[in-house]
């Protein structure tokens, strides 16, 4: 089984492989992914408070008695509590939620805050919570090359991770090379597109995968692990967990890498952070009425067509 771990740009460790708990419900469910993939070697866990979880993980924790420095726990903060006084809170409830003290890491989930400021502001509250040992990292989620351009040169803390829908079906290159160049880790959620059925049976991958005696998905994951990324696979089901994480006994040739590369189709399941502008064009001017509005928010409309 994979255990690896990738070094984070503030010299902490993340463990590769995670596992994801969106749209995983139901006491029972969560309880059985937890053990599940505890069993299996998993250390991270990719949780939100959005998705009315993590008070079963909490429960599933403690009942098993695994240890909470054990575990590599991160969270999310929701894109309506993106300004500095409610993503502090947001955290908090988290915290609260999740029976701990401390997260490992903390995203800010969304670029597309209301005002151009509230994204620096939500910033700057994660640098306090990291102060305030809150949690020990911070990065953010779904941000284009643009949206990073307008936090990295004023932050005072570093992204660590942008978790970016990532796999063989949607591979943002562009994306993926500048947080290279600035040394932020891709984390890939949706690693198998979300269990879509053309990644699932991708004759390519199937094919690829009978060479190891693997399965498509499990060829996804381990293309995702050779470029680098951290990967967030999701399953309830005690085999998949299993199988998602045992991928380190067979390795893609270079050849193998460009094939997959080129199923490429830009076929997006989730969110699609390019309908957000470098900053919030929402935000008015006071002084600006009538005809001179209109002719910025035109002429500004025009040039986000080219960002």
């Amino acid at each position: 089984m994979l255990k690896r771990t990738l070094k984070l740009n503030n010299g902490l460790q993340i463990p590769q492989i995670g596992l994801g708990f969106y749209k995983l419900v139901g006491e029972n469910d969560v309880e059985n992914a937890v053990v599940a993939a505890t069993k299996a070697g998993y250390r991270h866990f990719d949780t939100a408070t959005i998705y009315k979880n993590d008070r079963a993980i909490a429960k599933t924790l403690q009942k098993h008695s695994i240890p909470r420095e054990d575990i590599f726990l991160a969270t999310k903060i929701w894109k309506d509590d993106e300004t500095y006084e409610k993503s502090v809170r947001a955290v908090q409830f988290a915290l609260k939620n999740i029976s701990t003290t401390y997260f490992d890491l903390v995203l800010m989930l969304w670029p597309g805050t209301p005002t151009p400021q509230d994204r620096l502001d939500t910033w700057k509250a994660l640098e306090d919570m990291v102060d305030q040992g809150l949690t020990k990292s911070i990065g953010v989620s779904n941000f284009l090359p643009r949206h990073l351009d307008s936090i990295l040169p004023k932050c005072r803390i570093k992204p660590v991770v942008n978790q970016i829908e990532t796999h063989p079906l949607y591979y943002d290159k562009e994306t993926i090379e500048y947080c290279k160049k600035n040394d932020i880790l891709v984390e890939a959620y949706a690693p198998l597109a979300q269990g879509n059925k053309a990644l699932l049976e991708n004759e390519v991958l199937k094919r690829i995968g009978s060479k190891y005696h693997k399965s498509a998905a499990q060829v996804a994951l381990r293309w995702g692990v050779q470029h680098g990324f951290a990967v967030i696979p999701k399953s309830k089901s005690e085999q998949r967990v299993q199988e998602n994480i045992t991928i380190d006994d067979f390795e893609l040739t270079a050849e193998e890498i460009d094939e997959i590369n080129g199923l490429n189709a830009n076929k997006k399941m989730a969110w699609n952070p390019s309908t957000v502008a470098s900053v919030s064009y929402t935000h008015l001017r006071a002084h600006e009425t009538g005809r001179n509005l209109v002719c910025r928010l035109l002429l500004e409309k025009k040039k986000r067509q080219f960002m």
